[in-house]
Formats: structure tokens, sequence, C-alpha cells
């Protein structure tokens, strides 16, 4: 296990690092990093292939969106499901296009095919571990670590909030918004929290 510590001045070179760390190991103040076991990892890889694949197919759907959008052709529903892939298989466009979509069609089929497999591992390791950020005493750490709280400028007394600080963990955050935008559609009491919040940005 290793150590995880902030070095908050300017002039840097060896010679003050090592001062440094005789420092705060002397102080007992050096703070034990998180290396997380092997069965940890191999459920976060899992995690974070399920988040490529969502990717891939967000883009590859972006595509079809985008020879759609040359016909004014508007689906509100989703693509990847098999009513939009349907949808999309009954479109009279242009040999050009149509053979672009069977070919996004297929590519889609395969990447459902995968996600639905990572999503029946997920599944299977499903534990109490998952289900709760265990690490975390408060879900104000959380949001600190992974990034999404505000920054905060002082000048004189007077303290301004600034755009999300971005630190941390660029999956994780991903992962965490992409939850909200799932949030907002099915969950009433969030929908209704997000609506009045959209009132006023």
């Amino acid at each position: 296990m290793g150590y995880a510590f902030i070095l908050s001045y300017t002039l840097k070179n060896d010679k003050l690092d090592a001062t440094m760390l005789a420092k705060l190991l002397r102080g007992d103040m050096l703070v034990c990093s998180y290396v997380p076991p092997h069965d940890v990892q191999d459920k976060r890889e899992a995690i974070r292939l399920r988040a490529s694949l969502v990717q891939m197919r967000t883009q590859l759907i972006n595509k079809i969106r985008s020879i759609l959008h040359k016909y004014c052709i508007k689906y509100k529903g989703s693509l990847h499901q098999n009513s939009g892939m349907e949808f999309l298989r009954s479109l009279e466009l242009r040999p050009v296009d149509l053979s672009a979509i069977k070919s996004y069609l297929e590519t889609l089929k395969t990447l459902n095919a995968q996600i639905d497999s990572v999503n029946c591992q997920i599944a299977n390791n499903d534990t109490e571990e998952i289900r709760l950020l265990t690490r975390f005493p408060s879900h104000n750490q959380l949001t600190s670590w992974v990034g999404l709280v505000p920054s905060m400028h002082q000048s004189g007394t007077r303290f301004y909030h600034g755009k999300i600080t971005k630190e941390g963990s660029k999956r994780l955050r991903w992962v965490l918004i992409q939850c909200a935008h799932a949030s907002i559609r099915s969950h009433v009491k969030i929908i209704d929290f997000y609506s009045k919040i959209a009132k006023r940005r």
C-alpha cells in the first residue's frame, strides 16, 4: 500500500520533496492510498467495459441521427431498442444512406448483445459493496472527490462559485452524469427537482 499527499509549495525539487516527506512521516501525517483487491479491480474492469461499449453505441446512434437529419426525420424513442431498429429498417432513403444504416444496424445489434452480456456479468456480482459507495462517509465527500462540486473563488471577503472542478476520475464522473440523465426520465421526485433547476438555468 502506498501513500498519497499533496505538496502545496511552488518551489519543488528532490531535496525539498524528501524534506517534506520526512516531516510528514515524522508527524504521522501521511495518508495511506487505497489499493483495491483483485476482485474489486475485476468488478471495476467490468464496469469500465460496459461504459466503453455504451459510449461506442452512443457514437453509432449519433451517426444514424445525422443521416436522419438530412431527411428531416425525427424519432423520439431509443434507436438501439427493437422498436427503433424496426423503424430504421422501414425507412425509404437513398441507396447510399440505406447501405450506411444497414451497416450501422448490424454493428448496433452486436453492441447490444455485448452490453447485455456484460450486464449479466455485473448482475451476477451484485453485492452490497457495489450498491453502496462505502468508502465515502457522505455524498458531499463523494461529489467533491469526483469533481462534481462548483469551484470557489475568493476576492476579499466575498466568495464566488464557478464551474465544477472536474477533479478526480473522469470515467466515474461520466457514469454519474449518465445516471442523472436516466433518473430525470424515470424518477418522479428527481424529475420535479430537475424541472425547478431547469427553469432557472
